[in-house]
């Protein structure tokens, strides 16, 4: 858990022994929901980006979600953008 808190949330050794197995996991878990958010916004540039290639040489009309389909897309998410 030191090593996490240290490492990945930057905070001090003080930080670290002064907080509350809540409050370490709190922060973690508010990292972890941060990086799963830049990842998807890399994820939907990517897309994007492939969707406008193919779709400029293609005859029929496609979705973005033709070309790459996510986990997220499935699910009746709640887009935040925040983070980005």
């Amino acid at each position: 858990m030191q090593e996490v808190a240290l490492g990945y949330l930057g905070w001090t050794e003080e930080q670290f022994w002064d907080s509350t197995p809540r409050t370490f996991t709190n922060a973690y878990r508010g990292w972890a929901k941060q990086k799963e958010i830049l990842q998807r916004g890399d994820w939907e540039r990517v897309r994007q980006l492939a969707y406008t290639l193919v779709q400029v040489q293609s005859k029929k009309r496609l979705k973005p979600t033709d070309i790459m389909a996510f986990e997220w897309d499935k699910k009746d998410v709640k887009r935040t953008s925040y983070g980005t």
